[in-house]
């Protein structure tokens, strides 16, 4: 297992999967960042599968949360698959309420899950 971090993110890799985890408060900064690493390790690592742990994060909202959308599309672009772990009770909630679409997220309760 490999790993790669900076401030807020961790990517780490198991075989084919990319297991990457989001720390601390979101900016748009942060979620830039973000994605332009995980693309570049699908690239580098020729993962196919993306798992983004989204357990510390207790506060998404709608805009970051189209981020993330945008991501998964672009994970698919470059062959690969993403799967979600840890949405917090209170985020699926609140974009529950807000009216975010969730077609497209396919969530997992653990790695052992991951297809």
């Amino acid at each position: 297992m490999s790993t790669l971090n900076h401030a807020g993110i961790s990517i780490s890799q198991i075989k084919h999967q990319l297991i990457v985890t989001l720390q601390g408060d979101l900016s748009e900064q942060l979620l830039n960042v973000f994605k332009t690493r995980v693309l570049e390790q699908i690239q580098q690592r020729k993962a196919k599968i993306v798992v983004i742990e989204l357990s510390a994060i207790q506060v998404l909202d709608l805009h970051d949360y189209e981020e993330l959308q945008k991501l998964i599309k672009m994970i698919a672009l470059l062959g690969g698959e993403t799967r979600f772990i840890g949405f917090q009770p209170g985020v699926i909630a609140y974009l529950s309420s807000v009216g975010a679409d969730f077609s497209g997220i396919k969530v997992i309760a653990g790695l052992d899950d991951v297809d």
